[in-house]
């Protein structure tokens, strides 16, 4: 085996390794009964946040929430409770909680579920995704 075949083995081999990481990455969610999202700040400019909600053995869906400029904490947790309880329907709570966090829990036998934040074109704003 000469230089260059050993070479080509070498970033297979590299190849294969960086392939396995990414996908147990992308396989080890972790799926809660509770979560909550913690809002900081007053938007300073018109924009969207887009969730990721996936529901565990389920199909993920995209939560869209448009946020106007100048809207204070209260305001945009409103906005994300009412668009999250309409892409949720009956099968989770969500409901606002000291004027800057919402909770989000399942419901009867409702799967466990994450939540991700997937794009945010707000500025300003932060928020925090974690496990109630």
């Amino acid at each position: 085996m000469n230089i260059a075949n050993s070479n080509i083995y070498v970033k297979i081999f590299a190849l294969a390794l960086f392939l396995s990481s990414v996908t147990m990455l992308f396989s080890t969610a972790e799926y809660h009964e509770r979560m909550i999202i913690t809002i900081d700040g007053k938007a300073q400019s018109t924009g969207m946040f887009v969730f990721s909600f996936a529901p565990e053995n389920g199909e993920s869906k995209d939560i869209k929430v448009t946020i106007a400029e100048k809207m204070g904490e209260n305001a945009i947790t409103k906005a994300i409770v009412k668009e999250f309880k309409v892409a949720l329907g009956d099968a989770y709570k969500v409901h606002g909680e000291d004027g800057h966090k919402i909770k989000i829990k399942i419901l009867n036998n409702s799967p466990k579920f994450n939540v991700e934040m997937g794009e945010s074109t707000v500025q300003g704003v932060s928020l925090i995704i974690k496990k109630d």
